[in-house]
């Protein structure tokens, strides 16, 4: 890593609803519902304290990848523009993000 590295880091959360078909569940009818309502509980809860859930995180992202679990991953953010953040320091020349592949 350059010694001129100046870095942030993003946060991480998991949310875990049910896949099945039944109501309530994200393969149902109303699929698009339970999912946006499952990110809406962690964004409120992301609000209410941002520290939330970290003690526990890298065992949670454990369990996920145990066999028979389904995960899909959504990362970025069309509202994240890299190269309008300024730390005081005038926009970044370069910006790079780091992806994980499994």
């Amino acid at each position: 890593m350059s010694k001129t590295y100046f870095g942030n880091c993003l946060a991480s959360y998991i949310v875990a609803v049910k896949r099945g078909e039944s109501p309530g569940e994200l393969v149902g009818k109303k699929g698009i519902v339970v999912a946006a309502n499952g990110i809406n509980r962690k964004i409120k809860d992301f609000m209410s304290d941002a520290a939330l859930g970290s003690e526990t995180l890298m065992f949670d992202y454990k369990e996920l990848f145990k066999p028979g679990k389904s995960i899909l991953v959504v990362p970025g953010s069309p509202t994240h523009a890299v190269y309008e953040t300024d730390f005081g320091w005038g926009k970044p020349k370069k910006s790079d993000a780091v992806h994980l592949d499994s």
